[in-house]
């Protein structure tokens, strides 16, 4: 899920034909990884649809499914941006049929923005979903492991709004998004406060109390 990522931000520093193949490897790769999160959506919808929400020690995972579309958007925005930025279809390929190749960056920028708000919009309806349930079980859940995924999948969806925002030129969703960026590093702290005195108070890390062992 992180190839198109990595292609977004290494991309535009390579000379063009590196950077030509690390644009479609990225979307390659990406675009697997994007289809076979859709194939287990399937059986986590599946499973919350026939037996309920996960047990109270498992809720923060549910925010892994965040992850998936938020970094697929971010990746087709910052593959599109180093499509133009390494003029890959002006310098390099030359796709037959097309008469003005100059116009390719501008479609590719536009059809990668459309597609991230798209993306955008599953991601927000993953996170509504797991926020709930974790707020519902959060007096009832000690320390877990799994409470970094509070974190880390939401940077995805977090950046995302970002890069949206300025692609839209739009000062309210830019500052939407500063705002989740100052909520999840809060929160990281807190969740490492934690994670260091569950250690301290022997509750994970420790004989008998092993994450498989609660």
């Amino acid at each position: 899920m992180l190839v198109g990522t990595l292609a977004s931000a290494i991309a535009k520093t390579q000379p063009v034909e590196s950077a030509a193949q690390m644009l479609v490897a990225g979307l390659t790769f990406q675009g697997l990884g994007m289809m076979l999160a859709i194939m287990m959506y399937g059986i986590y919808f599946g499973r919350l649809l026939t037996s309920g929400l996960p047990a109270d020690a498992s809720r923060p995972a549910m925010f892994i499914a965040v992850g998936p579309p938020s970094f697929t958007a971010l990746a087709l925005i910052g593959m599109a941006q180093d499509a133009t930025t390494t003029k890959v279809f002006t310098e390099y390929y030359n796709l037959p049929g097309i008469t003005n190749p100059a116009a390719i960056p501008d479609m590719l920028q536009l059809g990668a923005l459309l597609s991230a708000i798209f993306l955008w919009a599953l991601a927000f309806w993953f996170f509504a979903i797991a926020t709930f349930a974790a707020i519902e079980a959060f007096s009832r859940n000690d320390f877990h492991l799994n409470w970094y995924a509070y974190v880390f999948p939401n940077v995805g969806f977090t950046i995302a709004t970002i890069k949206i925002g300025e692609r839209l030129n739009s000062p309210p969703i830019l500052g939407v998004g500063t705002a989740m960026g100052i909520v999840l590093f809060l929160l990281w702290m807190l969740i490492v406060f934690a994670h260091i005195k569950a250690f301290s108070k022997k509750m994970i890390m420790w004989p008998g109390k092993d994450e498989d062992a609660h």
